[in-house]
């Protein structure tokens, strides 16, 4: 099979199919995709030839994307990943994860929302937009380098917030103990 760039520079990549495998099955795992254009949309796949194939144009033949570019497609920090369950079990998961970026992105405008409501402060949506390495004291961590940021940072805005309502929860049930007492004032002091 014979490549040729059809992509011109000015262009935006795109999803390209270059051809079907000759095998059975449904079209959807039939498919080779060109590796220059943009990536497909990873799904959930344990087996069964449902990967997402590409052209190794290098050793001219078809291969399917490794669970370690799955990663790297779903923008997970994949420098010192290291497998340790089966390539089913790790497109499963990656097929299954949420994009690193899409989540941070997600975060961010919500936060822009809350902060345009007036419900979240300027520097709460300044914690959202610089990366937070550390999780709240009391809260359990993954392991050291998985824990999503997009995560940690909501969670960073969550922590202060959780403590400001115990105060208010604090001071709101000794203010409907005062108010109790006085209240019984007011009906002893009718009563006699």
């Amino acid at each position: 099979m014979k490549y040729q760039r059809r992509v011109k520079m000015t262009e935006s990549p795109k999803l390209e199919m270059l051809g079907l495998l000759d095998m059975k099955g449904l079209d959807s795992i039939r498919r080779v995709y060109d590796p220059d254009g943009i990536a497909l949309t990873l799904t959930t796949c344990g087996g069964g030839n449902r990967q997402v194939k590409i052209l190794d144009k290098k050793r001219y033949r078809v291969r399917k994307l490794t669970p370690t570019e799955y990663g790297r497609l779903q923008a997970f920090p994949m420098n010192d990943w290291e497998q340790v369950v089966s390539d089913s079990q790790a497109y499963k998961q990656f097929g299954n994860a949420v994009t690193t970026t899409v989540a941070a992105g997600v975060a961010t405008s919500i936060a822009t929302y809350l902060q345009k409501c007036g419900i979240l402060e300027k520097e709460e949506r300044e914690l959202m937009a610089e990366p937070n390495t550390t999780a709240p004291a009391e809260e359990p961590r993954a392991e050291a380098g998985t824990e999503n940021p997009a995560i940690v940072q909501i969670m960073a805005i969550i922590q202060p917030k959780k403590e400001r309502l115990e105060i208010l929860q604090k001071e709101s049930n000794q203010i409907k103990t005062e108010i109790e007492a006085l209240e019984l004032a007011i009906s002893t002091i009718k009563n006699n």
